[in-house]
């Protein structure tokens, strides 16, 4: 019987050295499975990292066109006061002139000039009769 029992110790001992190679298979699948998705998570995380560090840069340089963009709009915005500031003046010098001359056409004596005219006119046809004559 001791060897009956000799044999259960051996197969007993056979029994947990199968027993302990299955959990150590099992233990170095699961380190392995484990060790597969750290990886792609620090993969998928300096992907992340990548696209976030190019959104930063693209937002960057849209920023910056923008700080431009309103600089020339500051850069309009006075240009179009002074151009309105200079309308202003010509449209106040406009009417000074335009009141002056009006004055001045107040001013003109319409009996002088029709005399003057017909002054003109009694010069005048005796040299056209005298142009006519030559041609």
């Amino acid at each position: 019987m001791e060897d009956r029992t000799e044999l259960s110790e051996q197969e007993l001992l056979a029994a947990l050295v199968k027993g302990q190679r299955k959990s150590l298979r099992q233990a170095r699948i699961a380190s392995f499975f484990g060790l597969a998705i750290t990886v792609l998570l620090l993969l998928t995380l300096l992907q992340m990292l990548f696209q976030v560090t190019t959104t930063l840069s693209r937002l960057d340089g849209t920023l910056s066109s923008m700080e431009d963009a309103l600089g020339s709009l500051d850069s309009f915005i006075e240009n179009a006061d002074v151009l309105s500031d200079a309308a202003a003046r010509m449209s106040e010098m406009d009417v000074d002139t335009l009141n002056n001359g009006i004055r001045d056409i107040g001013q003109i004596d319409f009996d002088k000039l029709n005399q003057a005219i017909s002054d003109l006119a009694d010069v005048v046809q005796p040299l056209a009769r005298l142009a006519n004559m030559f041609n």
